[in-house]
């Protein structure tokens, strides 16, 4: 039974990326990479390699664009930034910005988005 609604969750993830045209599938591919660039400044934030403030105002507000994406690939990717960017980031911003969207990713119609919340 579990086995047919992990096969369920692949063929909803297999349809809904059978759906784009070449082009979409390119800037799906470029907002995908950019939630991965993304992370990666946003941790050195953690480090005071660079700003907080430009974490918090330029990098944080990019990754939660990414998360209300359309391409459940996008939204995975931004889900996989959002503990990268928290280093970066205040208790406050954590609170009532990172928090938050990781619990609607968390309970995204995709299983594989819902999945690399808990990974």
């Amino acid at each position: 039974n579990n086995a047919q609604s992990t096969k369920g969750k692949k063929n909803r993830d297999q349809q809904q990326q059978q759906q784009q045209t070449p082009e979409e599938g390119l800037t799906e591919e470029l907002r995908i990479t950019a939630a991965n660039l993304l992370a990666e400044l946003g941790g050195a934030g953690e480090n005071d390699s660079i700003p907080r403030s430009l974490v918090r105002e330029m990098i944080l507000p990019a990754v939660l664009s990414l998360c209300r994406d359309p391409g459940f690939r996008v939204r995975r990717a931004a889900a996989q930034a959002l503990p990268r960017v928290l280093g970066g980031t205040s208790v406050e911003d954590a609170r009532n910005t990172i928090l938050p969207a990781f619990e609607i990713l968390s309970k995204d119609e995709i299983y594989r988005v819902r999945k690399s919340t808990g990974e």
